[in-house]
């Protein structure tokens, strides 16, 4: 084997790695208030639109309409309209934030973000010109970031001199009292139909300038209870000897030797999903919604969802922060 994967020599600072985004989503995939309202409302075309959707965000039998309404369902802006109106708003479910043992107004924490999970609230990622080679002709969430972000990669780090408000930011420090302290509201009285079979939240630590499986990968946290995760972070750094080697013996690539068509940097995760959305648009003409897509493509229904596929081309740089979940007391 031509790879040695042995211990760094040297130390690495704490501010020298960003603190992971968290990404927060309510398992509640509807609101019973606008369900109800959607369900009761006269039969007028775009109600029905609103109806189809609800069903198959539900995972309800399907309901029998016309092909017309088939059709608008794979309309991005019609899919987007009825989210936004279902979800719940990021400012009702974070009641309270504490970064770094300082009190902040949530709004200016998190942000919405687009997830397999549907609309969700994420901390601590950057804004979608960092994520993203041509945000304005993608298909996402249109979303306007309060606080500056930094053009940060996993392989070359922060820019020269950046500020330490920009994000990502840094921890400053080792603790509970350093970390990330929230409040959450599930709204249990709301829940309408639940991605799981039980009520609560997802949470998933990510890097900041990926996209997020909550699906997969997030974790369950449970209402009326205070919940810690310790976090500790693993960096693989590769020397620059490696690239001297071909890529078939080391089995990974730099950021400068795989360019991906919609994600800016090149990371094992964002190749990923890149790879199920080009897969997905090959055999069945559509993407799912939470996928990278430009404007032209049309949204995959739940009658699609079987022809999604997978490839992946590992990444030299990869970040995985390891969390331990502790559930203290019930309040």
């Amino acid at each position: 084997m031509p790879v040695i994967i042995s211990l760094s020599p040297k130390a690495t600072q704490l501010t020298s790695i960003p603190f992971p985004a968290i990404t927060i989503c309510n398992m509640n995939n509807a609101r019973k208030s606008v369900a109800r309202t959607i369900l009761e409302t006269s039969s007028k075309f775009n109600s029905n639109i609103d109806r189809r959707l609800l069903s198959d965000f539900c995972d309800e039998d399907p309901l029998l309409m016309d092909s017309a309404i088939d059709n608008y369902t794979g309309d991005w802006d019609s899919l987007k309209k009825f989210m936004i109106k279902v979800s719940q708003p990021c400012h009702d479910m974070i009641v309270s934030c504490q970064w770094a043992n300082n009190h902040k107004v949530c709004s200016e924490l998190f942000n919405p973000s687009l997830t397999d999970e549907g609309i969700c609230c994420s901390f601590n990622k950057v804004k979608p010109d960092y994520i993203f080679r041509n945000p304005k002709d993608l298909s996402d969430l249109n979303i306007t970031f309060p606080n500056p972000s930094a053009n940060w990669t996993p392989e070359n780090g922060y820019p020269p001199n950046t500020p330490a408000e920009y994000i990502p930011w840094r921890p400053w420090g080792a603790g509970n009292h350093l970390g990330l302290t929230l409040v959450l509201d599930a709204e249990i009285e709301e829940y309408y139909c639940s991605s799981e079979v039980s009520y609560g939240f997802k949470v998933m630590l990510h890097s900041p300038v990926e996209t997020p499986k909550i699906s997969s990968f997030g974790s369950l946290i449970s209402p009326g209870r205070e919940t810690s995760i310790e976090i500790n972070p693993t960096v693989g750094m590769a020397t620059p000897a490696l690239a001297d080697i071909k890529k078939e013996k080391r089995q990974c690539v730099y950021s400068a030797e795989k360019q991906l068509r919609f994600y800016k940097t090149y990371t094992q995760r964002n190749c990923i999903l890149e790879c199920e959305a080009n897969f997905t648009l090959m055999f069945c003409q559509c993407v799912m919604y939470y996928m990278p897509k430009d404007s032209f493509s049309r949204i995959c229904g739940k009658k699609d969802e079987a022809c999604s596929d997978k490839a992946k081309y590992n990444s030299c740089i990869l970040i995985i922060f390891k969390k331990y979940q502790k559930i203290q007391k019930q309040t």
